[in-house]
C-alpha cells in the first residue's frame, strides 16, 4: 500500500545529487535496496514501538492525557513537514513565477500593440 512511494525517494535522491539513472547499473540496483530496506526498517520500527510507547503512556497517565500527548506530537510533525516540503520554498518560487507571468503580459501588450498599430495603417 505504501509502497509507491519507494521510485519517488529514489528519483528524489537522484534529482537532489544529479544521478543518472541506467549510467551504473550497479549503483541504481544499490539504491533501490537501500531505499527499500530503510523504509522497511522505519515501518517495522515504528510498528514495534508505536504500540510499546503507547501502552507505556496509557499506564503512566490516563487515556485522555495520552491521546493530548499524541495529538501535539504529530501537530508538530505535521508543522514541520508543512515547513520542509514547502513552506520555505514556496514563496521564492511563487514570486518568480508572478514576474515571469507579470514579463510575458507586457510582451503580449507591447505585440498587441504593434499588431493594433499594424492594421490601422494598412486600413
Amino acid at each position: 500500500m505504501f509502497i509507491p512511494c519507494l521510485p519517488e525517494a529514489i528519483e528524489a535522491f537522484q534529482y537532489q545529487y544529479k544521478i543518472v539513472e541506467g549510467f551504473n547499473p550497479e549503483f541504481d540496483s544499490k539504491l533501490s535496496d537501500c531505499t527499500s530496506s530503510l523504509y522497511s526498517q522505519f515501518y517495522n520500527a515504528a510498528a514495534l514501538l508505536g504500540p510499546v510507547i503507547g501502552g507505556v503512556m496509557y499506564d503512566v497517565f490516563n487515556f485522555e492525557h495520552t491521546m493530548d500527548c499524541n495529538m501535539i506530537f504529530e501537530l508538530f510533525l505535521a508543522v514541520l513537514f508543512i515547513y520542509y516540503n514547502c513552506g520555505r520554498d514556496v514563496y521564492p518560487k511563487d514570486k518568480n513565477l508572478r514576474e515571469t507571468v507579470q514579463k510575458l503580459k507586457e510582451i503580449g501588450d507591447k505585440s498587441k500593440k504593434s499588431e493594433n498599430h499594424e492594421e490601422r495603417t494598412i486600413d
